[in-house]
């Protein structure tokens, strides 16, 4: 007589490891989300903060610039020249 082989009984952990990688990847995933996000932000804020920079250093150059050098600088005739140029700027880097 022959005798059968006996079939090993399953692991009682056996799959577990599928349950924890998928978990894993819900927070990878989200992780991965929020590193994006947050690059987004910090290149919208550096963008803003370029534009902003530029309409600034434009209307003081506008405000001190009389165009003639050696002629003394005449504020008022320059100031309402100011607002424009940095609207201007402000529009030109969105």
């Amino acid at each position: 007589m022959y005798s059968r082989k006996r079939q090993p009984e399953p692991h009682p952990r056996r799959g577990t490891v599928a349950v924890l990688a998928a978990l894993l990847m819900v927070a990878l995933v989200g992780m991965v989300a929020f590193s994006v996000d947050l690059s987004y932000l910090s290149n919208s804020k550096a963008e803003l903060q370029r534009s902003a920079d530029s309409a600034a250093l434009a209307a003081a150059y506008k405000l001190i610039y009389t165009g003639t050098p050696g002629t003394p600088v005449n504020l008022s005739a320059n100031l309402p020249q100011v607002p424009t140029t940095a609207a201007t700027y402000a529009a030109a880097n969105p």
